[in-house]
């Protein structure tokens, strides 16, 4: 059987799956430092676009052979940091591209994927949306870490006044629905 053929034995159909990976995973790969072989990894070429994984754990070299398989075969190129300026997602904002390629790795049997996502090089005068992806002067082994404290709990007297101040469109119902939920909890 040609290794780039899936072959379902229950219904006898074989898929050629390199045109649908090629369109959902095409390129390299950084792999998050959770990740590593032994070292932090890269795959391909970086010069235009960059996949990064996060892990739960270190993966064997047979899934690293499977992930190079999965990227058409792009070599591992041995790097912690790419300094050229990428553009992607947030690091809160997991992608529903994410999610799909994660499910192709579990379908591959490759254990311990948590996010994998797309990054852009962003070439000199290149514009992106800021509303949906983040600029990094470079890419390394920190890329899904939120570097954000949370804010205290704040205290709500009116909900009726905080739903005006703070724009959240709530109906009078609902206002209604949570000063009855807050006066139970109150009398707890």
């Amino acid at each position: 059987m040609n290794p780039r053929q899936v072959s379902c034995k229950k219904s006898h159909f074989k898929a050629v799956i390199p045109s649908l990976l090629s369109q959902l995973l095409p390129l390299p790969i950084l792999l998050n430092k959770q990740t590593v072989i032994g070292h932090d990894s890269l795959f391909g070429n970086p010069s235009s676009k960059i996949y990064a994984v996060q892990t739960s754990q270190t993966l064997p070299v047979e899934d690293i052979q499977k992930l190079t398989w999965l990227f058409g075969n792009e070599p591992l190129i041995e790097a912690e940091t790419l300094t050229d300026p990428f553009v992607g997602p947030r690091a809160a904002m997991v992608t529903p591209w994410s999610t799909n390629a994660v499910e192709i790795t579990q379908n591959m049997a490759i254990q311990g994927i948590v996010r994998m996502e797309e990054f852009f090089r962003l070439n000199e005068g290149g514009t992106y949306d800021p509303m949906l992806s983040q600029k990094f002067a470079e890419l390394n082994q920190d890329i899904f870490t939120i570097h954000h404290e949370p804010d205290p709990i704040l205290e709500i007297d009116d909900i009726a006044a905080f739903n005006e101040q703070e724009g959240l469109a709530l109906s009078a119902e609902e206002v209604e629905y949570l000063n009855g939920v807050s006066k139970k909890l109150a009398d707890r």
